[in-house]
């Protein structure tokens, strides 16, 4: 049933790690994934988050809730609240509802393909802490991707304009430390150029008289 579906479906453990994928997931996410009734070689690959695949901020759509299609009416980029997926992901599952968002996939060859929409559940399975316990996403490629991709080049920019200062700083800081180190490096050499040739001689005849 999985495997028909149109939109990508994965099962997560506790950690994030992929437990189980359909066939859409893995074309979306473009790697193998473990699969429900695969092979054994498919059943064996290493170990995989979701969350390796996506920026580690997302954005929550106001009013958002899960249907197969989006909104005709998508929100504009401002309107668009921003999180980070390990801090929401884990305050949503604690609470035991359901979590909506927005993610851009990483090393995506173009914008129109890098952005997907994701439903998931909250933990379930057996209570009281007990190993084996499951979350389900539930993702599709967003259609209205380009004021997701506006919001995400403002956010980046933004970042760059906060950490100059910082690193104008830090390059000012090393400017100044080279600088020290060839005064004091210019300092010895002028105490060297400067020695009296007068007691540099005398040094060097007592040193001759010792060793003879």
């Amino acid at each position: 049933l999985m495997s028909n579906l149109q939109v990508g479906v994965l099962s997560l453990d506790e950690e994030d790690r992929i437990v189980e994928a359909n066939d859409r997931a893995m074309e979306i996410l473009g790697q193998l994934l473990p699969k429900a009734g695969a092979p054994p070689a498919l059943q064996d690959l290493r170990p995989v988050t979701f969350g390796s695949f996506i920026h580690p901020t997302i954005y929550i759509s106001p009013n958002e809730t899960y249907r197969s299609s989006e909104s005709p009416d998508p929100p504009r980029a401002e309107e668009f609240s921003d999180a980070i997926y390990a801090e929401y992901i884990r305050q949503e599952r604690g609470r035991g509802v359901s979590s909506r968002y927005y993610a851009r996939l990483k090393g995506a060859d173009r914008a129109g393909r890098a952005w997907i929409r994701v439903w998931g559940t909250p933990i379930l399975g057996r209570p009281n802490g007990a190993k084996g316990r499951r979350t389900f996403g539930i993702f599709e490629r967003a259609i209205f991707w380009p004021e997701l991709e506006k919001r995400f080049n403002a956010d980046n920019r933004s970042k760059d304009v906060r950490n100059a200062p910082r690193a104008s700083a830090d390059a000012a800081s090393e400017a100044r430390s080279r600088g020290s180190d060839h005064r004091d490096a210019g300092a010895g050499k002028r105490e060297q150029d400067g020695a009296d040739p007068e007691a540099t001689m005398w040094s060097a005849r007592l040193s001759r008289g010792t060793e003879r």
